[in-house]
């Protein structure tokens, strides 16, 4: 059996490693849940909290995608709200950031803020950050989701919360038998 791994700007995650806890910093004011967002004075004593108690990344996310929430953004205005956030963060901690984003302007700015990692939770729909991360050398983590408004709205109202903690940010996780 063979084993699964990765490296994530430094921190090695798969088969027969410790688990590792990444920290996020919620920067976007229209999400789903008011209570977890960061204005820009507290970013960084919140993401060194983070870390004294054991996170091995940080990520920061700046526009809500929850998919039963009018919450679009421009990715302008994405992009500024990252860069203002990673600025802060990234000479100041021992620990690689990742930035939360499926579009390619934000993940450029994101990149040359210092973020390390790109977070996209559309699985690539957009094949320009593929190709961001690669020139960067980044690393890149993705997630399995329904494209927003492909029929998850109504699921999503009727249950918001998801059944776990795997579905509560509106994504589905996966596993791979591998017997």
């Amino acid at each position: 059996m063979s084993e699964f791994r990765a490296d994530l700007a430094g921190v090695s995650v798969g088969d027969g490693l410790p688990v590792a806890v990444m920290g996020v910093i919620n920067v976007s004011p229209e999400s789903f849940h008011a209570g977890s967002v960061h204005r820009d004075a507290d970013v960084l004593a919140t993401a060194l909290a983070m870390v004294d108690a054991g996170a091995a990344l940080i990520d920061v996310g700046a526009r809500s995608t929850a998919p039963y929430l009018p919450t679009e953004i421009t990715p302008a205005e994405e992009t500024s709200r990252l860069v203002r956030a990673i600025e802060r963060l990234a000479a100041k901690l021992p620990v690689p950031i990742s930035a939360d984003t499926c579009r390619p302007e934000p993940a450029r700015a994101a990149l040359e803020a210092g973020a390390r990692v790109i977070n996209d939770v559309s699985a690539l729909s957009d094949p320009a950050v593929a190709r961001l991360v690669a020139s960067h050398s980044a690393s890149l983590v993705l997630m399995a989701a329904a494209p927003v408004g492909a029929g998850r709205r109504g699921d999503r109202q009727e249950h918001p919360g998801g059944g776990d903690a795997t579905s509560a940010g509106g994504g589905d996780s996966f596993a791979t038998d591998r017997r």
